[in-house]
């Protein structure tokens, strides 16, 4: 009790809080929805591998610095070598010449200078490029699915915002009908108030009896409960709407939004497109699988400095250059394994596509039912109502002259209030309907 006491008192404000058009609405839902960012974020993270792959043409430019102490015999002798400060010592023709003055053999010695050498610093700085010139179209493939990747994120990023357009449009219009449902309801409990009041009168003057009464007061214990319902169902529908926009400023609605239905009718799905670019990429990854069956080439530079103290000198000085190629021989089957793995990814993708045509063309024709449906409802609701209306009219003027019984005047305003309902529910259903039918096309609301 305390609930509806509360909920009464709150409803006066709800009912003339602020209209928010369906653009309004729409624009926030769209701008606020978590799921519509993650699919943004998903575009961005596609272009990022465009970026990352297409970068690789170009190779990679490294600058390094290693240092190095060492007495091993090799190492201190290339490293003299390399930074040109090798002498014939080192070489060991000290030991060469003493043995030859002293009448040995020279050929036979062990030359202490080169196999004992001292310990030696060494730093060596450079920067080198390497650049792959034939990677066995792996790159080119892989750059072509990328875009294909990202294409495809672009087109579910599209789908999922129409979905949600339409949702919104659903929930907005369903906020509109109970909205208007609410203001039906607040008028018939008035209409019921007033035959009680009338029933109450006329029976002072003996022209209507207790019982009578009774059932006047009957109908409007059921009007105020058909109101209770219709302020809950309002509330609901206004909550869903502030969860759509996620906006808790949005506490009311304007009237009902029509989307305009194009003469044109093309079936130009979102996720059929998206489909296909991701069965086109499946088809360009399958093509990189087979890259190691080629021979790779690749070129390289270096250029750098080696001594034994860190130095820019141009005497320290060196470059590197080349050409070099390779060719796996075998994997013993990897790369077989691979390609046809990624050959069954193609085909996955492709009937994946042809599921999406097939089941685009199903819903759009289950859409087209509907949308026929909801109008002949409509019309229906709207002859109904007409109908409801005049016949309650006349048995309140019957039963003011005595013509008819209350209970026949209760059940003809519940009629009538029963046939504004159904005729506020038709006219959202028929909307809705008209929004995925556009949706089933492939359109967005406003186009």
């Amino acid at each position: 009790f305390l609930k509806k006491v509360l909920f009464a008192l709150y409803l006066p404000i709800l009912l003339a809080a602020r209209e928010y058009g369906f653009e309004e609405i729409l624009e926030k839902a769209l701008t606020n929805n978590n799921s519509l960012k993650a699919k943004k974020i998903d575009i961005e993270i596609a272009k990022s591998r465009v970026s990352e792959i297409s970068a690789k043409k170009f190779g990679e430019l490294n600058i390094g610095h290693n240092y190095t102490r060492t007495n091993h015999a090799g190492y201190v002798f290339m490293n003299k070598l390399s930074s040109r400060e090798a002498t014939c010592a080192d070489f060991g023709f000290g030991d060469f010449l003493s043995a030859q003055a002293s009448g040995q053999n020279p050929l036979s010695i062990t030359p202490d200078e080169l196999n004992n050498p001292k310990p030696r610093d060494n730093y060596e700085g450079f920067v080198e490029y390497k650049l792959p010139i034939f990677a066995g179209f792996a790159l080119s493939n892989q750059e072509a699915a990328a875009k294909k990747i990202e294409e495809a994120a672009k087109l579910f990023a599209a789908k999922d915002e129409k979905a949600l357009a339409v949702e919104t449009l659903r929930a907005y219009n369903n906020a509109v009908a109970a909205q208007k449902y609410l203001e039906a309801m607040r008028v018939s409990k008035k209409s019921v108030e007033m035959i009680v009041s009338n029933t109450s009168e006329m029976l002072k003057e003996k022209l209507a009896s207790k019982t009578d009464l009774m059932e006047a007061e009957y109908a409007d214990s059921v009007s105020r409960a058909r109101l209770f319902e219709a302020e809950k169902n309002y509330e609901v529908a206004i909550s869903y709407l502030k969860f759509l926009t996620d906006d808790e400023a949005v506490d009311g609605v304007g009237g009902f939004f029509e989307p305009r239905l194009n003469k044109t009718i093309e079936l130009k799905r979102d996720d059929i497109a998206a489909k296909s670019a991701i069965k086109d990429a499946s088809k360009k990854i399958s093509d990189a699988s087979s890259a190691d069956f080629y021979p790779k080439v690749f070129a390289f530079a270096k250029y750098g400095y080696n001594d034994n103290s860190l130095t820019l000198s141009s005497s320290k000085d060196f470059y590197l250059a080349g050409v070099g190629i390779s060719y796996n021989i075998t994997d013993f089957g990897a790369t077989s394994a691979k390609t046809e793995g990624a050959r069954a990814e193609f085909l996955k993708a492709s009937d994946d596509e042809a599921a999406t045509k097939s089941f685009a063309k199903f819903e759009l024709k289950q859409k087209e039912l509907e949308l026929k449906q909801k109008e002949l409802q409509l019309s229906e609701a709207k002859s109904a109502k007409a109908l409801a209306s005049n016949i309650f009219e006349n048995y309140k003027i019957k039963y003011k002259n005595g013509l008819t019984s209350i209970s026949d005047l209760v059940k003809k305003e519940a009629e009538d209030s029963l046939s504004q309902a159904a005729l506020i529910g038709a006219t959202a259903a028929y909307l809705n309907a008209k929004a995925e039918y556009k949706y089933a096309l492939g359109q967005g609301i406003k186009e």
